[in-house]
C-alpha cells in the first residue's frame, strides 16, 4: 500500500513539473494550444493514469487468474477513458488540432513509461 502511495506522490509531482515547463514553452513559443486546455490535459490524463494504476496493481496482489482480468480490465479502462476524453474534448472545443495531438501522445508515452516503470517495480518486489 505503501508502494500506491509513493507512485501517486511521484505521478502528482511529475505532473506539477509538466505543468510548469508545459506553460512555460506555451507562452514563449507559438504553440496554438491554449494554457487553460493543456492543463485540463494533462490533470485529465494524470488521474485517468493514476486510476489504471490501481486496478492494475490490485493484480500484482491477485492470484494468477484474477489477477490477470484485472490487469486486463486496468488496461482495457484506461485506453477507454482516453477515447471518452478525445471525444468529449472534441465536443467542447469543436476543433481538434494538431498541437492538441502532439501534446496528447507525448503526455500519454510519458505517463505510460512511468506507470509501467512503477508496475516493473512492484513485480520485482512480488
Amino acid at each position: 500500500m505503501i508502494d500506491h502511495f509513493r507512485y501517486i506522490w511521484q505521478q502528482l509531482i511529475v505532473s506539477a513539473l509538466i505543468i510548469l515547463t508545459g506553460l512555460l514553452l506555451i507562452v514563449y513559443t507559438p504553440f496554438d494550444l491554449p494554457p487553460v486546455h493543456f492543463v485540463v490535459i494533462v490533470v485529465v490524463m494524470t488521474l485517468i493514469t493514476i486510476f489504471s494504476f490501481l486496478i492494475i496493481a490490485r493484480s500484482i496482489i491477485k492470484s494468477n487468474k484474477d489477477g490477470l482480468i484485472y490487469m486486463f480490465a486496468g488496461i482495457g479502462l484506461k485506453f477507454f477513458l482516453y477515447l471518452l476524453f478525445i471525444l468529449i474534448y472534441w465536443i467542447v472545443t469543436k476543433n481538434i488540432s494538431k498541437p492538441f495531438f502532439i501534446v496528447f501522445f507525448l503526455l500519454y508515452l510519458i505517463f505510460t513509461f512511468l506507470m509501467f516503470r512503477s508496475l516493473n517495480k512492484l513485480l520485482r518486489m512480488k
